[in-house]
């Protein structure tokens, strides 16, 4: 029986690798022809498919284009955005990383009243104090 999950999952991964791959280029393709605010929304979209593919240096490092170009035009939803996307990159092996970007994401989501970006921010907090302070956790969760 566990042989057969192992196929089944292996053949979902041989089926959804080349997809990515090829959303990837495209949105690379879309990202060299725009700019501004489409600019940076497209590299926070591309963000999470290096996490999917677990490709953590690209992912990194598209965050920080993001948050350059953000800051470039003062684009504050972008800045927020890419802020939870190194977050989460930073969760991974550099919890203190992950717990100052997020600061700032919520800082600049209350300051701003971008929900989505609070929202996230909430969540990087309540993770990274779950392990550390699971009741200050709770207040990032509720």
């Amino acid at each position: 029986m566990s042989r057969f999950k192992a196929l089944i999952f292996l053949s979902c991964l041989c089926i959804t690798l080349p997809v990515f791959a090829n959303e990837v280029d495209s949105l690379r393709r879309k990202i060299l022809y725009s700019s501004g605010i489409e600019k940076v929304n497209l590299i926070n979209s591309l963000i999470p498919n290096f996490y999917i593919d677990d490709k953590p240096d690209s992912y990194q490092k598209y965050a920080e284009t993001a948050l350059v170009v953000s800051k470039g035009i003062k684009y504050f939803n972008g800045e927020i955005d890419a802020f939870n996307r190194m977050a989460l990159v930073y969760s991974f092996y550099n919890k203190q990383k992950c717990l100052e970007n997020a600061q700032k994401a919520l800082k600049m989501s209350q300051k701003t009243e971008y929900q989505k970006g609070e929202a996230e921010a909430n969540y990087f907090l309540g993770t990274y104090y779950l392990a550390h302070d699971p009741f200050m956790a709770l207040g990032y969760f509720a």
